[in-house]
């Protein structure tokens, strides 16, 4: 039975975070390839820390922990990882954007490759980008963001969306400023809230504030996620960096219409999940696509049904468990294999 640890920024709720959540609560119900969740930083004031203290602390925390491969996700956890564990490290990427645009990064990817026993996409467009630019990297595996098969159905709509919710960590990536810019264009027509944790203070406080003042709801962390999308008209996901974001396919497995940017809208079956996409980061497009659902909401909503039994088929997230799973296996298979020792 091979041990599994899963790498993550942070303790705040993030798409790599959902997924790693799942993931180990789909391991306990298994009962099979137990998994451990690990946070690079812990708290807020850990990203304060040199990174040679980051690596330190790292190094402590993993040499306790008892796992035959770790999955560091996303660029930092992957990179600290790789410097603070001699046991094997697959990488997991889940950004949509290119996260190795930086000359620095691309050097310490490249010196990497060593230490790399696979990569993991979860797009195959996503991971060809990767392999092109680090073509020495092992075992490059696509696995889909899974979602679980608890989550609830939607079965009544509305004749017109009213409710518009954004769901995800109130943080820079998830493009609060935009959002916020949305509300304001559409102040009086909809309600717009925020799920996810909110910020203490800086920049991202002023645009809490803000959008609050144009009647928009900071509504805070969410205890069931599922249970909050049943009531939501419409998804808005204004982040342009995550591919397959776990909360678009959650929410088309519950049935709601998505509104997205169009970089990020995932295809299943040639079938796009969003019912509409707008320019990344225009506020004056993603308002007109809000606006053209609003018109057609009775198509948006046989669409959504469509896709959300697209995306029950496909990305059940036993699937994505039993699939990670597979690559541990075989990356402890060949690792006692180089090493001449018999299982």
């Amino acid at each position: 039975m091979v041990r599994i640890a899963h790498l993550v920024p942070s303790a705040q709720i993030g798409g790599a975070e959902a997924l790693v959540e799942s993931l180990v609560e789909e391991s306990r119900e298994h009962g099979i390839s137990p998994m451990t969740l690990v946070h690079l930083h812990r708290s807020d004031s850990d990203l304060r820390r040199s990174r040679f203290s980051i690596i330190a602390d790292l190094r402590s925390r993993l040499a306790r922990e008892e796992f035959d491969v770790l999955f560091a996700h996303s660029i930092f956890p992957a990179m600290y990882a790789r410097f603070s564990t001699p046991r094997p490290v697959c990488i997991v990427l889940h950004s949509a954007g290119d996260d190795y645009t930086h000359w620095k990064f691309r050097i310490i990817e490249r010196l990497l490759a060593t230490r790399t026993s696979g990569v993991v996409g979860v797009s195959a467009a996503q991971l060809a980008r990767f392999m092109r630019r680090f073509p020495r990297h092992p075992r490059p595996t696509v696995i889909p963001n899974g979602v679980s098969n608890s989550l609830p159905t939607k079965q009544e709509y509305r004749d017109a969306p009213q409710d518009i919710f954004t769901v995800g960590r109130f943080a820079t990536q998830k493009n609060p400023e935009l959002w916020s810019k949305i509300c304001a264009g559409l102040k009086g027509r909809f309600c717009f809230s925020w799920i996810g944790p909110l910020p203490e203070e800086g920049s991202l406080q002023v645009v809490a504030t803000r959008s609050m003042e144009d009647g928009a709801k900071l509504l805070g962390p969410s205890n069931d996620v599922g249970y909050d999308l049943m009531a939501a008209d419409l998804l808005l996901h204004t982040s342009h960096r995550e591919a397959h974001s776990v909360v678009l396919l959650e929410a088309a497995a519950v049935g709601v219409p998505i509104v997205c940017p169009s970089n990020i809208a995932p295809e299943i079956a040639g079938v796009c999940l969003a019912a509409a996409t707008f320019e990344a980061d225009s506020s004056s497009s993603a308002i007109h696509a809000i606006q053209s659902v609003g018109e057609s909401y009775g198509e948006a909503v046989a669409h959504a049904r469509v896709v959300q039994n697209l995306v029950r088929e496909t990305h059940s997230l036993s699937v994505t468990f039993r699939s990670y799973c597979t690559l541990a296996a075989d990356i402890v298979g060949s690792e006692i294999e180089g090493s001449g020792v018999d299982e």
